[in-house]
């Protein structure tokens, strides 16, 4: 992994259609703390069609939690590795536990994330979950 500068890429990337790239957006989910592009996401365009920067964007992190951020809360692009199947560079935040190529689209782990990447992910969950004892009536 290189360390860039975190203005030298923008924070996310339109389609040719106008449309937002969502396979180039990173945030931090509120409520696990994954590092990862969305799952899901739902955002506002302009008459003409295309992305409204200037509205809030409803996301969906992998373990499926529902948020809302602006573009402000997009992570800087900050560092770079290489695709696992094709190659490419890959330019994504330091702290992404998740990455896509965007040559070839292969989600794969992304440089934060620990080697022991099950663990990593069920301590994430556990800690989006109400205690057990929470639970009982």
């Amino acid at each position: 992994m290189d360390l860039i500068p975190a203005d030298a890429v923008p924070r996310f990337q339109t389609r040719p259609d106008g449309g937002l790239d969502i396979d180039t957006v990173y945030t931090r989910c509120p409520q696990c703390g994954i590092v990862a592009t969305s799952t899901g996401v739902d955002y506002a365009i302009t008459a003409g069609g295309d992305f409204d920067p200037g509205e809030p964007v409803e996301l969906a992190c992998p373990a499926l939690h529902h948020y809302r951020v602006t573009v402000a809360d997009f992570l800087p692009r900050d560092a770079s590795c290489f695709c696992v199947r094709c190659g490419s560079p890959i330019v994504v935040p330091a702290t992404a536990d998740q990455v896509v190529c965007l040559t070839c689209r292969l989600y794969q782990d992304g440089p934060a994330r620990p080697t022991d990447a099950v663990s990593h992910f069920e301590a994430a969950d556990a800690l989006s979950r109400p205690p057990k004892a929470a639970l009982k009536r």
